[in-house]
Parts: structure tokens; C-alpha cells; sequence
């Protein structure tokens, strides 16, 4: 999957009005079956200069929004036709998930990140963030990021964990006089993990039909993207269980899990029940 660039945000963190309102001129634009690019949303939104930049690739990054042209993806359309205001506990799930999932659509950094550096409980220094954010960078993609663009990156990410029309109602994280607190979010649904995993299997497993239930509470693995311990990912996988979607296979060790359903899909109609 192809993932948005290292330094897309032009210095914003992501805004929700902002995006949905990017969705609602992409949306209105498709009925008509115009093509909406860069220009477009400039000329319809209210959207600044830059800010009109960074939204449709936040858009992406969250996976509401294919671009060139852009056009709202399968989760866009569904996202814009039950939430479009985007405020739903479970589409800021959605849009943390598929910034954070660990073949994109989200940048590189975001996954690492929330996978290696965001775990409850933590205090985070800002400078530690920098600088652990500069080696990723320097290993992953073998540029060095200068001091400005690091503290930029880590100020956009936290800022869209702080910020209440970001991210900031799932409680993931708290701003402190030199860093940041990662707090304990209330876990997502069990219909948003089985979104989560079907996609996140898709990419990490997708020739198996069954794996090692441990893999799935690895560190940096498939539990923590959504901050969930150990007891509350078993819990939510019973429940999808209960509802014919997976087996558990627990007789012995090592415990396996099956997947039965088809497509993520299968889990996203029910996701604002």
C-alpha cells in the first residue's frame, strides 16, 4: 500500500473539520462526476493556502481518501455516509488506525512510532521523540532529517493526539511541561478490532488462514497500534467469535486464531451499531 511522504503536513496536525469538509467536496463533486483536484479544493473550501495542502493527505493517510484524482475510498464512503462530521468514537479509531497500520496508508514514522515509542503509562520526552524519530528516518529511508522537520514531525503527531478536533477525544495522549503522558484509552469496539485485524492481516499474514493467537500481542505487533492489553484483545475476540466471524483455538498449546470472515468489510457495517 502506498503511504503518504515523511513531511506532508506542511506543519498542521490533523483537523477533523478540515478533512470532513474536504470529504463533503469530494463527495458532492462525484455525484456530478467532476474530478477534484488540488485546485478545486482550493477554490471550494474555506481552507488556507497550506492548510488546504495538508488536509486531503491527512485525508489519505487515514484512508478516507484515494488521491489523483481524489476520490473517497470504500471506508470514505462509508465514514462520510454515517459519521460526516466525523466526531464518532469509532471513526477516530478508524483514522488513528490507518495512520498508525504498518503498511500504510499512514507515513512510515506514524507506525513506528505508535508501535515502538506510545505505550500507556509512559512519560515521553519531547527531545527523546526527536531524536528517535531522526534515526528511524536515517535507517528507514537513509536521509538525515534536520532538527526543524524532526521537531515538526513530533509536533504535528502529538498534536493530533492533544488537540480535541484531532484526535485528543480518544485519550491517547497528554501534553506535559517537557514531553507528553500516554494515558489508557478506552479500547474500540469489538466490530472496530475486527476492522483492524482484518486489515492488518491482509497485509502481515495474507497467505494464512490461521496464526499463532501470541502474534497477535507481540510487542509492536497487532495489540498495541490500538493500545489494548492482553485481557481486552482476548475479550473482543471472543465476542467476534460469539458472532460466527473467527474461531479461537485453544484445546492446546499454541493457541491458534481462524479467521472466517471475508473482507473487512464484514466488520465495518456494523461498526456504528
Amino acid at each position: 500500500m502506498k503511504r503518504i511522504a515523511t513531511v506532508f503536513h506542511e506543519s498542521f496536525s490533523l483537523n477533523r473539520p478540515a478533512v470532513a469538509q474536504i470529504l463533503e467536496i469530494v463527495s458532492n463533486a462525484v455525484e456530478v462526476g467532476s474530478k477534484i483536484d488540488l485546485g478545486v479544493l482550493r477554490e471550494d473550501s474555506q481552507l488556507g493556502a497550506n492548510y488546504v495542502r495538508a488536509m486531503p493527505r491527512y485525508a489519505v493517510g487515514t484512508g478516507l481518501l484515494d488521491e489523483k484524482p481524489y476520490r473517497l475510498t470504500e471506508l470514505g464512503k462509508f465514514i462520510y455516509q454515517h459519521d460526516p462530521t466525523l466526531n464518532h468514537p469509532s471513526t477516530l479509531w478508524l483514522m488513528h488506525y490507518h495512520l498508525s497500520a504498518p503498511a500504510g496508508p499512514g507515513p512510515a514514522f506514524w507506525h513506528f512510532l505508535i508501535s515502538q515509542r506510545v505505550r500507556p503509562g509512559m512519560a515521553l520526552e519531547r527531545s527523546e521523540l526527536i531524536e528517535a524519530v531522526q534515526n528511524f528516518i536515517r535507517e528507514a529511508e537513509g536521509r538525515a532529517l534536520v532538527d526543524r522537520s524532526a521537531r515538526s514531525l513530533i509536533s504535528i503527531f502529538a498534536g493530533t493526539y492533544t488537540k480535541t478536533d484531532g484526535l485528543g477525544k480518544l485519550g491517547i495522549l497528554e501534553e506535559t511541561g517537557s514531553g507528553y503522558q500516554v494515558l489508557e484509552p478506552d479500547p474500540p469496539n469489538e466490530w472496530m478490532v475486527g476492522y483492524a485485524l482484518a486489515h492488518y492481516w491482509a497485509s502481515v499474514w495474507p497467505q494464512f488462514k490461521q496464526v499463532a493467537l501470541g502474534e497477535l500481542s507481540q510487542p509492536g505487533g497487532f495489540a498495541d497500534l490500538l493500545f489494548l492489553s492482553t485481557f481486552q484483545l482476548n475479550s473482543r475476540l471472543r465476542e467476534l467469535q460469539s458472532k460466527g466471524l473467527l474461531e479461537l483455538m485453544q484445546v492446546a498449546p499454541p493457541h491458534q486464531i481462524l479467521r472466517l470472515w471475508r473482507s473487512p468489510s464484514d466488520f465495518l457495517q456494523h461498526i456504528y451499531d
